[in-house]
């Protein structure tokens, strides 16, 4: 399991993820249409849950245990793959002394450690892919309320803990595998759905913890909720009191963050320590265990009685004329295989269309994408190598610096975009469309001038400095999210949330390629190519998200 699988969440689902949350308050079906039972955003069962408080506060221990468990292996995993990949080219076991941390930061060593790295994180993108056509194919059945979102939720983590397990056992060397099975994790990971399905459930948890429906989650409101207020506490506690689904995300990720600073602080302190790997390794094993335990007990809370979509009036006579009811199952694989082409070749068709009519679709798929692919070069898995390799610091060391980083993306998440959006929103004024952007540009602005500070810096103390600018900036995603759905229509909103969903698993996927290879090569010349190639794919997401901003808003009658 891969650090990627956190990062996801921010976005990929990360991106996903986050767009799904607001689009809970339409009900729509896969191919954007409205509809009046939602797939996965209907409301939740009357029935006798816990209360909305105690499930709030199980909710935000999932992901804390989730992101916590997941940040704890962090440090040893990649310290582990750094000793197996160094004992195999230079038949020298763990243990040798200082000689063997010299080799093991050789360019040989790091280029093969990079390479399994990079395979995990293209072949992790599987399960993510087949779970995204899974849901767009099958909108007549919505798992997440048949069988309740906590369960869901648990199952994928159970599924993510066995595919970490199955690494644990490569990485033990009680058998004599090859390294490159790590990839083979992916397969483990289908059991639920994998990280993808849990950055989904998670979010959607989190946005109907406090609510009976998620839909009620409303949107920021004018200069009259600052009318609303009342007494000067309450106007400073406004941003953080409200019940729209920004102030939810920010609380979401403001607990994921902790999470992940807390984990990777435990991790390399107790690795850095001389304590054994294994340990913070088993604990974060653990933690994603018992935060699938604890999920279940959300379970009696999101089941929902008909959790199938009813068919059309047409498509009800029509299965009428034929003598056959809609809920008969089809026995015919190539019938079955036939109507999956069709609604294919709809779908695409549909997509096709609908981008080509619409500029303003077209630039926030692109910001989207673009965003998200100089994004990845942040997660651990490329950051961590980079630093130990240039810096000449062991994982434990290097697992520290990026903590300042992740304080800074907590202030922002708990303080800077709450205020800032409360601000532009009810004391200038600002529609949430214009807000987004504004922040969507300073975001992208800082991601892209910390990733090339971060590619360029001599010096620890800049590339430290460059990463925290860079975090600053890691709202885009979200803020990109946000402006889809306060963009569009909730049909058409629908449409581009699965065109950036999937490709924010594509760009997932390429990432994972084309870092590891900049990395290595970057370190040969001793500067992080890597990076500042991630600087300039985002620098070009600044310049399209410029002409987001000036381009015409979008014209709501464009039917697809």
């Amino acid at each position: 399991m891969s650090s990627d699988s956190e990062r996801r969440l921010e976005t990929n689902l990360g991106p996903g993820a986050a767009a799904s949350l607001h689009l809970s308050s339409t009900d729509t079906d896969a191919i954007g249409e409205p509809n009046e039972q939602s797939r996965l955003l209907s409301d939740d069962a009357e029935g006798h849950p816990p209360s909305r408080k105690v499930k709030a506060i199980l909710v935000y221990l999932v992901i804390f245990l989730y992101t916590c468990g997941t940040a704890l292996q962090i440090v040893p995993r990649l310290q582990r793959y750094e000793e197996i990949v160094c004992g195999e080219l230079y038949d020298s076991g763990p243990g040798k002394g200082v000689s063997q941390s010299l080799d093991c930061k050789g360019n040989a060593v790091q280029e093969e450690l990079l390479l399994l790295l990079g395979g995990e994180k293209f072949f992790g993108i599987v399960p993510a892919i087949l779970v995204v056509i899974a849901v767009i194919l099958h909108a007549d059945v919505d798992v997440a309320n048949r069988y309740g979102r906590g369960k869901v939720l648990a199952f994928a983590l159970f599924g993510i803990a066995l595919s970490q397990a199955w690494v644990i056992v490569i990485c033990t060397r009680i058998f004599p595998l090859p390294m490159y099975l790590i990839w083979t994790q992916c397969l483990l990971q289908l059991i639920g759905g994998g990280p993808y399905i849990v950055g989904s459930m998670l979010h959607l948890l989190a946005l109907g913890a406090k609510h009976k429906r998620i839909r009620d989650v409303g949107e920021s409101s004018s200069k009259s909720t600052a009318k609303e207020t009342g007494s000067t506490y309450s106007r400073w506690l406004a941003p953080w009191n409200s019940d729209t689904k920004s102030a939810v995300l920010f609380k979401y990720h403001s607990t994921f963050i902790a999470g992940t600073a807390v984990g990777q602080l435990a991790s390399s302190f107790s690795v850095r320590k001389g304590r054994n790997i294994w340990y913070p390794w088993a604990f974060g094993e653990m933690f994603v265990i018992v935060g699938a335990l604890i999920a279940l007990l959300l379970l009696p809370e999101t089941i929902v009685e008909n959790s199938t979509i009813q068919p059309s009036s047409s498509e009800a006579q029509a299965s009428d004329n034929d003598g056959v009811s809609p809920a008969t199952p089809k026995i015919d694989a190539r019938v079955r295989y036939q109507e999956v082409l069709a609604k294919v070749k709809s779908l695409w068709k549909k997509t096709i269309s609908f981008v080509k009519k619409n500029h303003q679709a077209m630039l926030l798929i692109s910001m989207s994408f673009l965003g998200n692919l100089g994004y990845e070069a942040l997660t651990m898995e490329f950051l961590l190598p980079y630093i130990s390799k240039r810096y000449h610091q062991d994982f434990s060391s290097a697992g520290l610096f990026p903590t300042f980083g992740q304080m800074s993306q907590f202030i922002l998440f708990l303080i800077g975009l709450p205020i800032a959006t409360y601000t532009f929103q009810t004391g200038f004024g600002f529609s949430s469309r214009a807000t987004g952007y504004g922040l969507a540009l300073a975001s992208c602005f800082a991601l892209a001038f910390g990733a090339l500070c971060l590619g360029l810096a001599p010096s620890v103390f800049l590339a430290i400095t460059g990463h925290i600018v860079m975090s600053s900036g890691t709202g885009f995603m979200i803020l990109v999210s946000s402006l889809v759905i306060t963009s569009f229509s909730p049909g058409k909103a629908t449409i581009v949330y699965y065109i950036t969903s999937i490709l924010a698993v594509i760009a997932n996927g390429l990432a994972g390629l084309m870092y590891s290879k900049l990395i290595s090569v970057g370190l040969r010349h001793e500067y992080g190519l890597s990076y500042v190639v991630a600087a300039c794919v985002l620098f070009l997401a600044c310049l399209i998200t410029i002409l987001a901003m000036v381009s015409n808003t979008p014209n709501d009658d464009q039917e697809i």
